[in-house]
């Protein structure tokens, strides 16, 4: 008698496993479950997000390689922001004992660390990502980058895929742990590339990793030579990428603006400075999808770098993008990075928000996200966005909460005046006065903030030139006064899912005073802002 197999399990079948060895406690049947799923179709996001559910639920004994593989995959196919995955794989790195150990007592660096760290290629995967959310981690990362630079010529030889990923995480984090350098440091690190270029081959990209820590050179003082360096992430990230940003940047008039001080901190530091951004449906609440036409007018009102333009394209799929900022360099940004990422026909424009008052454009949908709080007169900047839409045409609105920003409210009173001009020496001096407890206990939310790690996320969590923060009623009497209804607030999930149960009714049918209330039990709520969709009157 003939035996047939059995079928192979289809995506549903594994998840469906997974799901009961979850409910029987069996992590490891769970685990093998949703690995086998990556494997029943193209990367299906149901698979890829059980994993990453999983990998942030449960901490492991140890490294494994098959969960490494999955933190690997995790980064390369983009299935989160790197920034969001940072945490806990910060976590599950400090499980290597050689890690542990160095995370214990950075300094010194011993030779059997930097080797462990040479060969752990999920570690460079991740620096070239994303800072690490961890004071430890920085102060390792420090140190490491500090040895390095002392062995010099040495290092470029024993550790050069390590030197590859340390140059990686300073260009992103805008060198924020590592000492600033004077200009003989700068032109010696200038004169090895130079050099070594001369030589008629390409100078190894560990050189090219040791001089930028060393020194930090601008990319036009490397433009000369930088046909002769080798083809790669570092040089594209370290050169390429900055030349193009600023020829994109110097094609762009500069926009009239009333506040010539905050254009100039985005001009410095365009945030965020993202590397990837997961591309996948995002739908906006179904309430909202009701009201939006097949292909709506969108504008991103303080476009910023680009990542939340990404994500419109995705969310409102066949949407006319026009993206608007005031930052030449933060446009550039946008432009290069969205390029890269395979978005094509948004329209551009460098300009302030407020000269949409009077400009005769009309919108079906307007996103503001983390824009209004920074304006000299958000309550101006409102009634420029209404000015814009169309009659019922829709406004997405992201603003700071008042009682989620309360430490940086009391950390704003005590800092001097330079730390909201650009004075970079006074950033470092509060932000490593904060993580040495001079300003009391730091907060977990804000040394955990991954904005915490990088000057140009510090600069706009903590020293921002300008912010004001809400009560979500205050912003909804601002709106209303502009022309706005409300519509709903769109909320985290868990969030959602708290307030639905404790209020006794769905989530987005609360209004502005029920979620004023649930936030008044739960201040850190919404310490990524609150998102308000509202309706223009008419």
């Amino acid at each position: 008698m003939s035996s047939r197999a059995a079928p192979p399990e289809t995506l549903k079948d594994l998840l469906r496993r997974a799901d009961q060895a979850a409910r029987a406690g069996l992590t490891a049947a769970q685990f093998d479950a949703l690995l086998a799923s990556l494997d029943s179709a193209a990367r299906p996001h149901a698979g890829c997000d059980g994993l990453l559910d999983f990998l942030r639920a449960h901490r492991p004994a140890a490294r494994h390689a098959d969960i490494d593989r999955v933190w690997v995959l995790a980064l390369d196919e983009v299935w989160a922001r790197p920034a969001e995955l940072a945490a806990p794989l910060a976590e599950y790195l400090a499980l290597s004992p050689p890690v542990a150990a160095a995370l214990s007592a950075p300094d010194p660096v011993s030779t059997a660390v930097l080797a462990a760290l040479e060969a752990d290629l999920l570690l460079h995967r991740l620096l070239a990502l994303s800072p690490l959310p961890q004071p430890r981690w920085e102060a390792l990362l420090a140190a490491l980058a500090a040895r390095l630079l002392i062995e010099a010529g040495a290092a470029c030889q024993r550790y050069p895929r390590l030197l590859v990923a340390l140059a990686l995480w300073a260009q992103q984090t805008g060198r924020l742990a590592l000492p600033t350098t004077d200009a003989t440091v700068r032109a010696a690190a200038h004169a090895s590339l130079i050099a070594a270029a001369a030589q008629g081959r390409p100078p190894p990209e560990a050189l090219l990793a040791w001089a930028f820590l060393a020194a930090a050179p601008e990319p036009g003082d490397w433009a000369p030579v930088l046909a002769r360096l080798p083809a790669g992430e570092l040089v594209r990230r370290l050169l390429a990428e900055p030349l193009a940003e600023a020829e994109l940047a110097r094609s762009w008039p500069a926009a009239t603006t009333v506040d010539a001080g905050l254009a100039a901190q985005y001009e410095d530091d365009p945030y965020p400075r993202w590397q990837a951004e997961p591309r996948r449906p995002w739908p906006p609440p179904a309430g909202v999808t009701r009201l939006l036409p097949a292909r709506p007018r969108v504008l991103i009102a303080g476009c910023g770098s680009g990542q939340q333009l990404l994500r419109a394209a995705d969310r409102y799929p066949g949407a006319r993008l026009q993206a608007l900022d005031f930052s030449r360099s933060s446009l550039a940004y946008a432009q290069r990075a969205c390029a890269a990422a395979g978005l094509r026909g948004v329209e551009w424009r460098c300009a302030d928000l407020l000269s949409l008052t009077g400009s005769g454009a009309r919108y079906d949908l307007v996103e503001c996200i983390g824009v209004l709080h920074h304006l000299p007169d958000p309550a101006a900047g409102l009634a420029a966005l209404a000015s814009v839409l169309a009659p019922g045409g829709l406004l997405c609105a992201a603003v700071y909460s008042a009682r989620a920003r309360a430490e940086v409210r009391r950390l704003r009173e005590l800092w001097p005046a330079p730390a909201f001009e650009g004075d970079e020496a006074v950033v470092r001096q509060g932000r490593a006065a904060y993580l040495r407890g001079d300003y009391g206990s730091p907060d977990p939310a804000i040394v955990g903030s991954i904005d915490f790690y990088s000057r140009a996320g510090c600069r706009d969590l903590l020293f921002n030139r300008r912010e004001r923060h809400y009560r979500l009623p205050e912003f909804l009497a601002e709106a209303e006064a502009a022309g706005f209804d409300w519509l709903q607030l769109e909320a985290p999930a868990p969030v959602a899912e708290q307030a639905a149960r404790r209020l006794g009714r769905p989530a987005e049918r609360l209004d502005a005073a029920q979620w004023d209330a649930y936030e008044a039990d739960a201040p850190r709520s919404f310490g990524g802002m609150y998102q308000v969709w509202l309706r223009r009157r008419g």
